[in-house]
């Protein structure tokens, strides 16, 4: 006979939430090496020596964009291990630990979710500005 584990009601909603910010991170991940491919392989060919420190001050916030995305996947990633692990019943639930730890994941997400808009923003607006240099130079 097999032995079914249940989680607790908020330990499944941290399992949720903890699947959603993973698929978030992988998101993020994927455009952010796009963002950088943009800069290196495309803009910096097209841009004016003038604006070379704003690339540089965008290669820089990607960078610590990157990082902050890295710490987030390893977070959440522990959290989903524990989770799992509690599940299978192989360490007891500790609410309060648990719900600690979420506040956390929750102030770390919100984080990474506004710098990341605000990252993609500004780039958006210096790929945009570009854009329209390049066009009054053209004409």
């Amino acid at each position: 006979m097999e032995t079914t584990i249940s989680l607790s009601v908020p330990a499944i909603h941290y399992y949720v939430k903890a699947r959603h910010w993973t698929s978030d991170l992988e998101f993020f991940k994927i455009e952010t090496a796009f963002f950088y491919r943009l800069l290196n392989d495309y803009f910096i060919r097209v841009v004016e020596p003038a604006p070379m420190e704003a690339l540089k001050q965008m290669v820089s916030k990607l960078s610590k964009l990157e990082e902050d995305e890295e710490r987030a996947i390893k977070s959440v990633g522990d959290q989903l291990k524990q989770l799992e692990l509690i599940s299978e019943n192989s360490i007891a639930e500790n609410p309060e630990e648990l719900a600690n730890k979420q506040v956390k994941l929750e102030e770390l997400m919100s984080k990474v979710n506004q710098e990341y808009r605000a990252v993609k923003n500004e780039l958006f607006a210096l790929v945009e500005s570009a854009i329209m240099d390049t066009k009054i130079i053209k004409n």
